[in-house]
């Protein structure tokens, strides 16, 4: 498996494994099939949308962006079913706080419904290997609810 930069011509694969997310809790399903072309096309300085790729097929989906001199966001997290439990969403993680790193970020976030948790954190281990990795009331300064780029909060 490669975490590589997301390219236009991922976009079949994407919307192969994105287009039934949540499909029993909303009308119009997940978005990402929707905006994934225009994260392609607006990637750049302060944005960075990857794919975990392997056997030639996009198996992963993530973005972050720069939010501010020291703080990154990471969003559209998703990873196919038949990949789910071999290490793709912490690799896709590992490539997103590199990039964010890179740029000067300190803290990353992210915003999980609670649902996805339950559903698909636990199923997977997203939450036991980048949740649990750190306790976020030991980084003095943070109000007990950020953890520095490299850990999940």
């Amino acid at each position: 498996m490669e975490v590589r930069q997301a390219r236009a011509d991922d976009h079949d694969d994407i919307v192969a494994f994105t287009s039934d997310t949540w499909s029993d809790r909303f009308d119009r399903g997940d978005y990402i099939p929707e905006v994934f072309p225009e994260w392609v096309e607006s990637d750049g300085p302060d944005q960075h949308t990857v794919v975990a790729e392997a056997d030639g097929r996009a198996i992963g989906v993530c973005q972050v962006v720069a939010l501010s001199v020291h703080e990154a966001w990471a969003q559209g997290m998703r990873v196919a079913d038949d990949a789910r439990a071999e290490g793709v969403a912490a690799a896709m993680n590992d490539a997103c706080f590199a990039w964010a790193r890179e740029r000067g970020a300190t803290v990353c976030r992210n915003m999980v419904l609670w649902h996805q948790i339950v559903d698909n954190c636990y199923t997977t281990g997203a939450t036991e290997s980048n949740h649990d990795r750190q306790d976020p009331s030991q980084h003095p300064g943070t109000g007990g609810n950020q953890v520095p780029v490299g850990r999940c909060a």
